[in-house]
């Protein structure tokens, strides 16, 4: 395998893992806690239900960020002109970011959020203030990542699009250039361009 196909390889890793953090807490976020906790009663049992989802999926996504950083490090070893890429420093950095955020949640806030559901069962639960704090920090923090995301993504697709027509570099091909330069800037070429004679 060359370095072209390694990269690329290495590129699908880092997308697809990545992909899985971000869909993921909007899905769970998004969608799936809010049914839950307009479907089952009491709140406190929804709560539970949630806590033992996210409790799952945090150390999954943890791992995937962990997997997206390696697999951006490896592309440095492939190209190190990435280093003087300010996109790719900008999307290593919102990469960077959503890995901190996910590693607070797992390792801080989901612990903290479940002992306290064990210790204070029923529906005291959400009359207490520590646990409403907590609860409306892992939810920020899951908006963060998703935003994150969200900006990470834009920047991708932005960097893959096409800048214009291609231009010709076949010696002797100027009918070829001059069609790519003014298909790019709009302007409907006459006769006269292509060198060809009116009459």
């Amino acid at each position: 395998m060359n370095k072209q196909r390694i990269n690329t390889f290495i590129s699908v890793i880092s997308f697809i893992c990545f992909s899985i953090v971000v869909f993921g807490i909007l899905t769970l976020g998004f969608f799936v806690a809010p049914v839950i906790f307009k479907t089952v009663i009491p709140r406190d049992l929804a709560s539970e239900i949630m806590t033992d989802i996210f409790l799952r999926y945090y150390p999954f996504a943890f791992t995937c960020t962990l997997i997206t950083i390696l697999a951006e490090l490896l592309k440095i070893l492939l190209n190190k002109e990435l280093l003087k890429s300010r996109m790719w420093m900008l999307q290593i950095s919102l990469i960077i970011a959503v890995t901190f955020l996910t590693g607070y949640s797992n390792f801080e806030l989901l612990p903290k959020i479940n002992e306290m559901r064990l210790t204070h069962k029923g529906p005291t639960l959400w009359t207490n203030m520590d646990f409403v704090l907590l609860h409306k920090q892992a939810e920020a923090f899951g908006k963060a990542m998703f935003m994150f995301g969200v900006i990470y993504f834009s920047l991708l697709l932005s960097n893959k699009s096409p800048k214009g027509a291609p231009v010709s570099k076949t010696p002797g091909n100027t009918g070829s250039l001059i069609l790519s330069t003014e298909f790019n800037s709009g302007v409907n070429p006459g006769p006269k361009e292509f060198g060809e004679n009116p009459m």
